[in-house]
């Protein structure tokens, strides 16, 4: 069996334990339904399936697994499936079964619908048949790790983790060789969260700046400007944040035309995975600014 060093991994309102080297390749998300995408070295690993179905219109989970096997057999002749395992999952009622697709591809398939959300899951866990016991014990770690409801939900983007509120989304991200982020909206108090970061942090701040700050402003802040507008510091002070010293910034807008938007920007550099990183909180109201900065207390980057 491989070695394995896992981690805690957190998108859509989904969290479990994973392999470390298990990356988000791609991920679809249509207004009722998506999936997101998982992979290693190797190959496709894990799709997570999601649907929003009402609870008076959840369908049984025999009756789902079965669509989906027709499905599949629609693309593949040889496909075979190895028994049915009722089991439990966060407290949800489950499904599973192991299907054999074209050889030596193997897929475990688990079906539940959580009913505190309202929402249907499907989760594909891909392997070669040479690797059943290597993604068996990978199973065990993610259903008995697992957790689809909850007050807080938990957000891992390339290894920067955070848990906020329930009712934030990720409205939109992008991964790049350059500057990469996730931005994080609430849309019942419309506060927004961005998460920001550059790797080959030491190399940026040997060539070409000569503190985070400067980093800060060249990049972070005018990406963050797109969505918010233009600010100007009111205030600034050193602060440590997940283990590093940083730096705490408080800024505001200034436009005439949109409302006033206060901010927290926190940044620093991770040695440990030479990152230079930056979150920036931006609630609607000035007066709930000190109330979500308590979400830095969770934030991880290495």
């Amino acid at each position: 069996m491989k070695d394995m060093r896992t981690t805690i991994f957190g998108w859509r309102g989904v969290s479990f334990e994973l392999p470390r080297e298990w990356e988000l390749v791609r991920e679809v998300v249509e207004k009722k339904h998506g999936y997101f995408d998982m992979e290693d070295e190797l190959m496709l690993r894990l799709r997570v399936y999601w649907e929003r179905i009402p609870f008076e219109k959840s369908p049984e989970l025999i009756d789902q697994l079965n669509k989906i096997i027709k499905q599949l057999k629609k693309k593949s002749k040889e496909l075979k499936t190895v028994g049915r395992l009722r089991m439990k999952v966060h407290g949800h009622d489950a499904i599973l079964t192991r299907v054999k697709l074209s050889p030596p591809l193997e897929m475990l398939l688990l079906v539940w619908y959580c009913e505190d959300r309202e929402r249907s899951y499907v989760i594909h866990l891909y392997y070669k048949t040479k690797e059943y016991e290597y993604i068996e014990d990978v199973f065990r770690k993610i259903v008995s790790s697992l957790r689809c409801h909850g007050k807080e939900y938990l957000w891992s983007f390339q290894g920067i983790s955070i848990r906020l509120p329930s009712e934030y989304e990720a409205v939109a991200y992008r991964v790049t060789s350059g500057l990469s982020w996730l931005r994080l909206y609430n849309s019942k108090t419309r506060d927004y969260i961005f998460i920001l970061y550059n790797t080959m942090g030491s190399e940026l701040l040997r060539d070409y700046y000569r503190s985070v700050h400067e980093w800060y402003l060249d990049l972070v802040k005018k990406e963050v400007s797109k969505i918010i507008g233009k600010r100007v510091e009111r205030g600034r002070e050193n602060t440590k944040i997940a283990y590093h010293s940083g730096i705490k910034i408080r800024e505001g807008t200034m436009a005439l035309l949109r409302k006033k938007v206060n901010t927290i920007s926190y940044i620093w550099y991770c040695d440990k995975t030479n990152r230079l990183i930056s979150v920036v909180i931006a609630p609607s109201k000035a007066k709930d600014l000190e109330k979500l900065q308590r979400v830095m207390d969770t934030i991880r980057c290495h």
